[in-house]
C-alpha cells in the first residue's frame, strides 16, 4: 500500500495488487464493451481518497483487471452493498459512518469517467471489473467516486507504476498542481 498526504489535508491510499479486504466473488453485470488496441497487464487496484472540505469528501474504490488479446475492453459492475466498515480502517472523518458498497447516485460517478477514457482510447484490452467500493453516509458523492475512478483507470493504463507516477496521477485526477 501506498500512503499520501499531500497539501491543505488531502490524504490518500493506494492499494496495487494487495488489497487487505478480502470480499466475496461477485460476478459483475457487465455494463459496456468497446473496440481497443490497447494492451497491459492484468492488475488489481483500489484507491481510497478524502479530500478535506465540508461535504463530498471520501471515497474507496477498486478495480480488477484481467487482460486478454480480444481487443476489445469490458467494464463491469459487482459490488454489493450495505456492510458497516470500522472508521479507524478508513480516511473518512471519525464522526462518518462508512459503508461498503456504492449507492446508486455515485454510480454515475463512476459510469462518466470510463466513459471519458473509452472516448479517448485509453483502456486496454480486457475485463475491468469494479468491485470494491466503500462510501461516507454523510461525505461522499458522484463526484467523489467519479475522482477515484478517474485514478483507477489512469493508474490502470500506465505499465509500469512507480512511487512517484502514481503521486502525478493522484495530483492531476484531484486538481493539484
Amino acid at each position: 500500500m501506498v500512503k499520501y498526504v499531500l497539501q491543505n489535508g488531502l490524504k490518500v491510499n493506494i492499494w496495487i495488487n494487495n488489497f487487505p479486504a478480502i470480499g466475496k466473488e461477485v460476478k459483475g453485470q457487465l455494463l459496456v464493451e468497446s473496440v481497443t488496441e490497447t494492451y497491459t497487464n492484468s492488475k488489481q487496484l483500489v484507491v481510497e481518497l478524502f479530500v478535506p472540505r465540508s461535504h463530498n469528501n471520501y471515497a474507496l474504490l477498486g478495480i480488477d483487471f484481467i487482460s486478454d488479446y480480444e481487443k476489445k475492453v469490458k467494464i463491469k459492475m459487482g459490488i454489493e452493498n450495505q456492510q458497516k466498515l470500522k472508521n479507524d480502517y478508513s480516511l473518512a472523518l471519525s464522526f462518518d459512518t462508512v459503508m461498503w458498497g456504492i449507492l446508486e447516485e455515485y454510480k454515475q460517478g463512476v459510469i462518466d469517467s470510463f466513459h471519458m477514457f473509452l472516448q479517448n482510447r485509453e483502456l486496454p484490452s480486457g475485463t475491468i471489473n469494479y468491485n470494491i467500493a466503500a462510501y461516507a453516509e454523510i461525505g461522499s458523492s458522484q463526484a467523489m467516486f467519479e475522482i477515484v475512478s478517474n485514478i483507477l483507470l489512469s493508474l490502470l493504463i500506465k505499465e509500469n507504476l512507480c512511487e512517484e507516477t502514481v503521486l502525478t496521477i493522484v495530483k492531476e485526477c484531484v486538481g493539484i498542481t
